[in-house]
């Protein structure tokens, strides 16, 4: 438990990172079990998770963004929850074929040394500005 509150309450890029993916904690009535966003809508998908049957279901869901504020119950929430697994499946593997990333998959999950990967990370979005400042002083000079 102490790692874990010790990063929530880290006064550092990690802390804020941390405090960031509970943020939709402080504002719900049930407990958030998942999250999905998109640039102009998102779902919050509220647990506890229950047993009817076979079948598991949220307690229910809601949704905020350009439509407002919605709230749909545990079948409606479970049947949106399908048909948005389906389509991230579908994204990622049209984005791992775009990009030549599906030769021979790896089954052990890739460790990060912190030190020299986010480093590379950093150089990598800095390289990326860089390019795309480039192309959009290009476009506005026409």
């Amino acid at each position: 438990m102490r790692p874990l509150v010790a990063g929530l309450v880290a006064d550092d890029a990690d802390g804020r990172a941390y405090r960031s993916a509970i943020r939709h904690w402080l504002w719900s009535e049930r407990p958030v079990i998942e999250t999905f966003a998109g640039r102009r809508v998102a779902l919050q998908v509220e647990g506890p998770e229950m047993i009817a049957g076979q079948h598991r279901f949220p307690m229910g869901g809601v949704i905020s963004g350009i439509c407002g504020w919605r709230r749909l119950g545990p079948v409606e929430t479970k049947e949106l929850l399908f048909d948005l697994r389906a389509e991230i499946d579908v994204t990622i593997n049209r984005w791992l074929f775009k990009h030549a990333l599906t030769d021979v998959p790896d089954f052990q999950r890739p460790s990060v040394d912190r030190a020299k990967d986010d480093a590379e990370a950093i150089a990598s979005m800095e390289a990326w500005v860089r390019r795309n400042s480039q192309i959009e002083a290009l476009h506005a000079s026409r």
